[in-house]
């Protein structure tokens, strides 16, 4: 009976509960800068179907317009750019698909949860930890991953906008 008593007081004088603590932390950001990321992509697909509509106005006006011939030197960068706002979106779209959470071995922990109601604290509290840091660490994968993805995004949307800006160049030349 002494013993048990003992043993929470052990784990509470361990590095133990701090370690879970700065796991969570870990993890809760990690949380924050998937929803940023995910943001981001948002950003890029509203930015590039905003730009591409004012090209297709462009282009309209162009073709409208009986006295404006559009220059033939023009009309590629314009389809370069059209191309390029196309991928940015699509790969703003990717960033915002749900990254699931990955190969964890969730009956491995579910079978570890159900013995653990009798276990001693200091028993169960590594477990969790390992928990929480398997689930950091992918997410930490799927992050990495997004932030890549919408950097290609960000390349592309410029790529595209300076397509316009070349295609324009012409036009006004």
């Amino acid at each position: 009976m002494a013993g048990s008593a003992t043993q929470p007081a052990k784990l509470a004088e361990s590095g133990g509960p701090l370690y879970l603590e700065y796991v969570k932390t870990v993890l809760e950001r990690e949380r924050e800068r998937s929803a940023s990321l995910q943001q981001r992509g948002i950003a890029v697909i509203t930015t590039s179907g905003t730009l591409v509509t004012l090209l297709f106005g462009l282009t309209t006006l162009s073709t409208k317009a009986e006295s404006f011939v559009l220059p033939e030197m023009a009309k590629p960068w314009l389809r370069f750019a059209m191309l390029f706002f196309l991928i940015a979106a699509c790969v703003g779209i990717v960033t915002n698909m749900t990254g699931g959470i990955g190969p964890i071995d969730w009956d491995k922990y579910l079978k570890e949860a159900s013995g653990a109601w009798g276990e001693q604290a200091d028993v169960v509290a590594p477990k969790v930890t390992g928990a929480y840091i398997e689930i950091v660490r992918i997410s930490l994968r799927i992050n990495r991953s997004r932030s890549y993805i919408l950097t290609f995004a960000f390349v592309t949307e410029v790529l595209a906008i300076a397509c316009v800006a070349q295609a324009l160049s012409v036009v006004l030349s």
